[in-house]
């Protein structure tokens, strides 16, 4: 929102837009922001895409949240009515449009009960999406998780039951489960096999279709793992 500072969130203490995560925001209040993203989706619906994937449709989570304004919350709504209603106006909006409608989630979202301050409610976002992508990256888990001594070392069991948790919050919505498979080395180095864990524990549960995820772009261990695959 550099050029539009009026749609950003501000700083309280200097009226400025805040930097948060190394970047601004916008306020995820401001209902012309949503109608600006509609107007895309629709325009790139008629122009054949078929998909919209929304990644970071949240609220910060890091940095100076203390000192976040949101000057166009003038009812004074929680975080998740911002991210529900932003997602029904689009569901409302793009109906007549061939183009389905989807957004990645922190993984502990299926987790945790609350919206840890972000907005991310699985219960109120699932209904108004056709699918839902989880980052399930075991190396971004709490290292005692589910009671490991390293959960990162146990892929299969840490997105298991990640989606488990998924798959009975989203109940009977038509929302579809996609988890993103972790495809990079963070504490532990992640070869082919754990990639292979991580797709086993979606599709012990049913689940069809997983995405990869390395942020440096660097997918040989995914070669090898999807070759193997064939091979069988």
């Amino acid at each position: 929102p550099r050029a539009r500072t009026d749609f950003a969130m501000l700083n309280k203490n200097t009226g400025n837009p805040i930097s948060l995560e190394g970047s601004t925001w916008v306020d995820i209040y401001c209902e012309e922001v949503w109608d600006y993203y509609i107007n895309i989706i629709k325009d790139l619906a008629l122009r054949g895409v078929d998909e919209i994937q929304f990644d970071y449709i949240r609220a910060p989570s890091r940095g100076n949240i203390a000192s976040a304004e949101y000057p166009h919350n003038i009812n004074g709504y929680d975080k998740v009515w911002a991210i529900k209603n932003f997602l029904k106006k689009v569901r409302e909006e793009t109906k007549t449009y061939n183009i389905k409608i989807s957004a990645d989630v922190f993984g502990w979202v299926f987790i945790v009960e609350n919206d840890q301050g972000i907005g991310q409610l699985i219960e109120e976002m699932a209904p108004q999406l056709d699918y839902i992508y989880p980052m399930a990256y075991p190396s971004h888990y709490n290292i005692h998780f589910l009671g490991f001594e390293d959960a990162e070392a146990h892929p299969y069991e840490v997105v298991k039951y990640t989606l488990e948790k998924g798959l009975e919050r989203i109940g009977d919505t038509n929302c579809k489960i996609i988890p993103f498979v972790q495809a990079f080395s963070y504490d532990l180095k992640y070869t082919d096999k754990e990639i292979l864990a991580q797709i086993r524990a979606a599709e012990d549960l049913g689940i069809k279709g997983f995405l990869f995820w390395n942020a440096a772009n660097k997918y040989s261990s995914v070669e090898k793992a999807l070759i193997s695959r064939v091979a069988k």
